[in-house]
């Protein structure tokens, strides 16, 4: 295969993969939509000139040339404007103006044999375009167009600091892989003989969409957060060092075979094999250095310091739990044995006073009620840790919980709205923890509705996701006490322990759900639970 067209199906890979990334892990602002809009339309130059080199049909190339032209008068307007999304300047309504009118007057000359004269064989390709006299034109106004936009970066880059910088030196030193690859496909067209027409411009862009991926991966470029998986990023960060190896050999013997002006194919075999000897503690040394660069450390040490790190967490998230837990239940417990111990230092002074024995019969055992009832929950919240998972149905769950409530609906006028709408409700959890967490939820919305009310059931699916909605129109919770809500012994009832919620969220947590909850004085409370399928 030609080394030229080899690059370029390299590239177009690279482009479009670069272009879902950033479409589906990007925050949504113009800046990811231009350099969305500006890969797609790289992606599809890249495509129509594979095409136009690979075909021997010269109506269909001149077609497709028109067409690729079409974009390709919008590739300085698209960059410039990909600039002026990340920083402010004087000069950005200014560029931004000059840019996309120049676009429009070379995309109404674009379809002319002013821009494009010709088609015609060249090195190895069927065809390449042979540039008209208004084509040198576009080019000087690209590297003007660009290269201020590129100054103007890079200007306030220096000046910047931290990531802000960061991300701009990124833009800029990609550019000038931009600008080479550029230069390098001007010679191809214009055909000057020597040695830069022999280098297929799009190892530039490849070059190009690498620093990118890097800039993405490693700095957050365009605010994208990418979680390095092990697995998955070094194998595709393999594949890239030994794609390039490929080509790195290739070239060399290329260039050797030019040098020495051999044609014999053993000779080519045998000249490739030494070539990928030579360049095999090379690219073995570039994994090294991906490992160290990316992870930190090689694979293993890695996995050998995660494994550390989740073990001191765990345990540390242990240790806090229960500290807290423990400074709760002290004080939890505190009140109602004070009060026992009241009734305890008088019941030798007091035990033939009929007022007194009626008090203390009728305090005691509330006070040992809430201790006991504070243990019991407790005990509750040490069970969630031990769960017995298999594959249950979602809606079967939430049947099960509101029948048990029915009779109270009935007698608190509650109605009851259920709208089961997943396809597919079956999940892999601990049945009867979920029932526990349930049972919780809908107990407090019947609370928080005294005279009556509605609760709405929901589920649905978004994605690979199950989410369970349970409203009521309830009165409510202030919007300073919503971060605490899930907090050991903070209550907003006047006699609750503050344990429930608390517990609830364990619970989801150890089935691997994720819980929120919202809510607005005077209109009701809204918990939403989700699984990942």
């Amino acid at each position: 295969m030609n080394g030229h067209l080899l690059a370029a199906l390299i590239s177009l890979i690279f482009s479009l993969s670069i272009c879902f990334v950033v479409y589906f892990k990007a925050p949504k602002n113009i800046t990811r939509n231009v350099y969305v809009v500006f890969l797609l339309v790289l992606s599809f130059w890249i495509f129509t000139s594979c095409v136009m080199w690979s075909i021997n049909n010269k109506a269909l190339a001149v077609l497709l040339t028109k067409i690729n032209y079409i974009f390709a008068a919008f590739f300085p307007a698209l960059y410039v404007h990909l600039f002026y999304t990340i920083t402010e300047s004087k000069l950005k309504k200014f560029m931004l103006f000059l840019s996309y009118t120049l676009a429009l007057i070379f995309l109404s000359i674009s379809q002319t044999k002013l821009f494009i004269s010709d088609l015609a064989p060249y090195k190895g390709l069927y065809f390449v375009p042979i540039p008209g006299p208004a084509y040198i034109f576009y080019a000087i106004c690209l590297y003007i167009v660009v290269g201020i936009a590129c100054c103007d970066i890079l200007i306030k880059a220096l000046r910047a600091i931290g990531q802000e910088k960061t991300k701009l030196l990124y833009f800029t030193f990609g550019s000038m892989f931009g600008f080479l690859g550029y230069s390098a496909l001007l010679a191809l067209m214009y055909r000057l003989d020597f040695f830069w027409a022999d280098i297929p411009h799009d190892l530039f862009i490849i070059g190009y969409i690498g620093i990118f991926a890097y800039a993405i991966v490693r700095h957050q470029l365009m605010d994208i957060e990418v979680i390095i998986k092990k697995t998955l990023v070094y194998s595709v960060l393999i594949a890239i060092i030994t794609g390039a190896y490929f080509v790195i050999i290739y070239l060399l013997e290329r260039a050797f075979s030019i040098a020495a002006g051999y044609q014999s194919v053993p000779l080519t075999i045998a000249i490739i094999a030494i070539f990928s000897i030579l360049f095999t503690p090379l690219k073995n040394r570039i994994q090294w250095v991906v490992d160290r660069r990316f992870f930190k450390g090689t694979i293993d040490q890695i996995e050998k310091e995660k494994t550390l790190l989740e073990t001191e967490l765990e345990r540390a998230e242990r240790l806090k739990t229960v500290s807290t837990l423990a400074a709760g239940m002290a004080h939890e417990i505190k009140n109602p044995l004070t009060g026992i111990k009241t009734f305890a230092e008088y019941v030798d002074k007091k035990h033939n006073d009929p007022e007194f024995l009626g008090k203390f019969k009728s305090i005691v055992p509330k006070e040992i009620d809430k201790i006991t009832n504070i243990i019991n929950q407790l005990l509750d919240y040490s069970k969630t840790d031990r769960t017995s998972q298999k594959e249950c149905d979602i809606h079967c769950i939430l049947d099960y919980v509101l029948d048990l409530y029915s009779n109270e609906f009935i007698q608190k006028h509650i109605k009851l709205r259920k709208s089961y709408n997943s396809q597919s409700p079956k999940i892999i959890c601990d049945e009867n923890q979920l029932k526990q967490a349930f049972i919780n939820i809908v107990l407090n919305s019947i609370e928080a509705m005294p005279v009556g009310g509605t609760i709405t059931v929901e589920t649905k699916d978004i994605d690979s996701t199950l989410e369970i909605s349970i409203i009521d129109t309830g009165k409510g919770i202030p919007k300073d006490k919503l971060k605490h809500l899930f907090d050991p012994f903070y209550t907003t009832k006047d006699k609750g322990t503050g344990l429930g919620l608390f517990i609830v969220h364990q619970i989801i947590e150890n089935n691997k759900g994720r819980i929120e909850i919202e809510s607005e004085l005077g209109k009701g409370t809204g918990v939403k639970i989700s699984f990942r399928r």
